[in-house]
């Protein structure tokens, strides 16, 4: 896909549940949520890589400087 001169490519896209990473309750990290204190929290990775069409932009989007 293209946006705005940028090539974008989705490299991976996971999806799998933390189990034991979060040391804290998901009630605690989101307050207000209404999560119960053992439900699963289901992470969802979304990877890509972003390369400019233009060879003349660097990473802050300005032009080459003239030589």
């Amino acid at each position: 896909m293209t946006v705005s001169g940028v090539e974008v490519t989705p490299l991976c896209d996971a999806v799998g549940p933390m189990g034991a990473a979060i040391l804290r309750p998901l009630p605690e990290l989101f307050a207000g949520s209404g999560l119960a204190d053992d439900e699963p929290w289901t992470l969802h990775f979304h990877c890509y890589q972003v390369r400019p069409l233009c060879s003349g932009l660097q990473a802050g989007g300005e032009a080459d400087p003239p030589a």
